[in-house]
């Protein structure tokens, strides 16, 4: 479950040790073409080199997914990997070294090497640095966020160690590392307002109508409405989706997604499986879903999942379906989408009384993704459906998002106190409220911060 670069520092170090061992072995001459190197990047960077840098943070989007860690965490899925038995328990009753850590502050050290050169950059317009400090900005933020809702209240670090020896830095409570990604992204948002029409770098493919200064803001936003609602700032989530892409009148997949391919050098879609053999539908998720009028099941469920022979492993009995979501091994991550924000701001206005609001987004998910009826005010609920409005809410989050990079499950269920209510599959699980901070982060300090204490389950 650890690795030997959980840390910023450790990483930093194997990679001083790294090239100390080069300087003992014969040159080699062939250049990495899909990264800079660190020289490129430090005293005058060309435009090329930083542009490379550049897009090396968004491929740090990618590695730091938390697909399956919410998604199990959140009893919407499951990893049954026959050959990792250990693996299992440490998502239910003895929590593992699982907080997403090295990969995050991997790419905040990068973004922060895009950031410090900027102005020394040979052949940049003063718009086209901007819109790079935006960007970067806006990525550095984004990982921070991935850390941070993963260990909650033990936080975290607010940046990269800047040299493998330095002493380790403070751990940040959660309120500090919130106010420092609220600092970057309105940092970053006004960078890109200056950021001309296009950055000097291309942002690929899963990027696609995100990829001007303009356009790039709007997913600036809707992050921004992200971590507002994990500190319910109602007013301020909505404020914030007003700037951001969410659009009822385009499709509900318009986003950012995270791509793969066949490419030599680039990485296919970990969670594809031509046949079945590691992931899998938990029950509650067939055995809770809604039905249409015409008697079939939510079309969220038919569309993400499939039945199989049921299984037993692991002491469970009654795995019965497994994932669609991704068909093939280029199948992309779908970092955030339009359905998701549609229902940031009913979460929104259900929280602040615009009831009516609320169940106006919630009946075009309900009807355009779920294909189910209609709920009407004042809210009563059909046999079989959740008991209250905000459960109703909770339900369709869950449905649109589950097995993504948006799963909420877990999150939405710590935010309203109902982590108890997950399911508890066999005698001794538990649900965790949090993860610990990384072991080797612990290590490199004396006295361990609290935060390196495991939680105790609900």
């Amino acid at each position: 479950m650890t690795s030997a670069f959980r840390t910023p520092r450790a990483r930093a170090i194997a990679l001083g040790g790294l090239l100390l061992a080069g300087a003992c072995a014969a040159p080699i001459d062939a250049p990495d073409l899909n990264l800079p190197a660190l020289t490129d990047i430090t005293g005058t960077p060309s435009r090329s080199a930083l542009a490379t840098a550049a897009q090396g943070l968004i491929r740090g989007l990618r590695a730091t997914s938390t697909t399956q860690l919410y998604s199990r965490l959140g009893r919407e899925g499951y990893n049954l990997d026959p050959g990792n038995p250990q693996n299992f328990p440490a998502y239910y009753s003895a929590l593992g070294d699982l907080a997403p850590w090295a990969a995050p502050y991997a790419t905040i050290k990068l973004a922060d090497l895009v950031l410090e050169p900027v102005d020394r950059v040979v052949g940049l317009t003063a718009a086209e640095k901007e819109s790079i400090r935006g960007f970067a900005k806006t990525i550095k933020a984004t990982q921070l966020l991935t850390v941070i809702r993963a260990t909650d209240v033990n936080g975290a670090l607010l940046d990269a160690a800047a040299n493998p020896t330095d002493p380790p830095a403070p751990i940040a409570s959660k309120a500090e590392v919130y106010a420092e990604i609220f600092k970057l992204l309105d940092e970053a948002q006004t960078h890109l307002k200056a950021g001309g029409t296009s950055f000097p770098f291309l942002l690929g493919s899963g990027f696609a109508g995100f990829d001007t200064p303009g356009t790039f803001l709007t997913f600036n936003r809707a992050i921004r409405a992200r971590a507002d609602l994990d500190l319910k700032n109602w007013s301020a989530v909505l404020t914030d989706l007003s700037g951001s892409f969410l659009d009822t009148s385009k499709p509900l997949t318009m986003g950012i997604y995270e791509p793969f391919s066949l490419v030599s050098g680039d990485v296919t879609n970990s969670l594809y499986e031509g046949v079945p053999r590691l992931y899998y539908v938990h029950p509650r998720i067939t055995n809770n879903a809604q039905k249409k009028p015409d008697g079939t099941l939510d079309n969220r469920v038919l569309a993400k999942t499939k039945p199989i022979t049921p299984l037993a492993r692991f002491g469970l009995t009654n795995v019965n379906a497994t994932w669609t979501n991704y068909p093939s091994q280029t199948s992309p991550y779908a970092y955030l989408r339009n359905e998701e924000l549609i229902l940031l701001r009913a979460e929104a206005n259900l929280a602040l009384g615009n009831t009516a609001a609320a169940v106006a987004d919630i009946n075009f998910i309900r009807v355009n993704s779920g294909g189910l009826a209609p709920i009407t005010l004042p809210y009563t609920p059909a046999a079989g459906a959740p008991p209250t409005l905000l459960d109703e809410l909770l339900y369709e989050k869950t449905y649109s998002l589950m097995w993504e990079e948006g799963s909420s499950s877990w999150l939405d269920a710590r935010r309203y106190g109902k982590l108890a209510e997950l399911p508890h599959d066999l005698p001794g699980q538990v649900v965790f409220p949090y993860l610990r901070i990384a072991d080797l982060e612990c290590d490199a300090r004396n006295p361990k911060p609290a935060g390196c204490t495991s939680p105790a389950g609900l």
